[in-house]
Parts: C-alpha cells; sequence; structure tokens
C-alpha cells in the first residue's frame, strides 16, 4: 500500500487547510455555534476517514497474502462500519446536548467534509493531468 501514500497525505493535507479556516471562522466572526459544529464534523469526517483507510490497507494486504499462499479468504472481514457509525452517534450526541453552542446542521455538513475533500483532490488531480497531457 506504499503508492497511496501521497494521496493520504495530501487528503490529511486538505483536513488540516479546512480545520484551519473553521477555526479562524470560529475566532474572528460571530457565528460560533456553526464554525464549531463545523469543526467537529470535520474532525469527526477525518476520523473516519483514517479508520477507513487503515481498515482497507489491512484488508487488502490479507487478501494479498492469502492469494499468495493460496488460502481461502475468511468472510468475517469487517471496514469498521459500527465504529465509524458511532464516532458520528456520539458527535451528535454531543452537539444535541449543547445546542446552544454547537449548531447540528453545521455539524452534518461537517461530517460530509470527507466526500467534499474527495471531490477536491479528483478536480486537482483531474486538472493536473489535463494539463500535463497538454505540454507533450
Amino acid at each position: 500500500m506504499p503508492e497511496n501514500v501521497p494521496q493520504n497525505s495530501t487528503y490529511l493535507k486538505y483536513y488540516l487547510y479546512i480545520i484551519l479556516i473553521l477555526a479562524l471562522g470560529y475566532g474572528v466572526t460571530d457565528y460560533k455555534p456553526v464554525f464549531s459544529g463545523l469543526m467537529i464534523g470535520t474532525v469527526v469526517s477525518l476520523i473516519n476517514h483514517w479508520i477507513l483507510k487503515m481498515r482497507v490497507e489491512r484488508l487488502s494486504k490479507r487478501i494479498v497474502d492469502n492469494v499468495k499462499e493460496g488460502k481461502k479468504i475468511k468472510k468475517n472481514n469487517s471496514l469498521g462500519t459500527l465504529i465509524r457509525f458511532s464516532t458520528v452517534a456520539i458527535a451528535v450526541a454531543i452537539t444535541l446536548n449543547q445546542p446552544d453552542t454547537i449548531n447540528i446542521i453545521a455539524l452534518v455538513i461537517g461530517l460530509m467534509t470527507n466526500i467534499f475533500v474527495i471531490i477536491i483532490d479528483t478536480f486537482y488531480n483531474s486538472k493536473a493531468s489535463f494539463t500535463h497531457r497538454g505540454e507533450r
């Protein structure tokens, strides 16, 4: 899985930039509940992204090792769905206990940061490959 390391570090960089911008918005504006919800959602999205990445790497390594050894692949492999749902449930529970300090809609938007990061990276890479192809 070493070929995915640059992509994963790029995702981490995007997440850190987004969290930095949200922290700046929290400190500068009067919309503290919105920015706190966005920050908590983004952090949970980062944690879920990392959990999924680690589980996929472990599962793919296990599959490759089993195929090389000629063993049958076990069917009880998991990608950590219950753990990822639990992190979201904890974030929602915290938000529902603090409705004055954390906005629930902003939390949900922050939880979707994973999708935005992947879309941003896809557009950036497609643009880079398109301009690189044109320069031949």
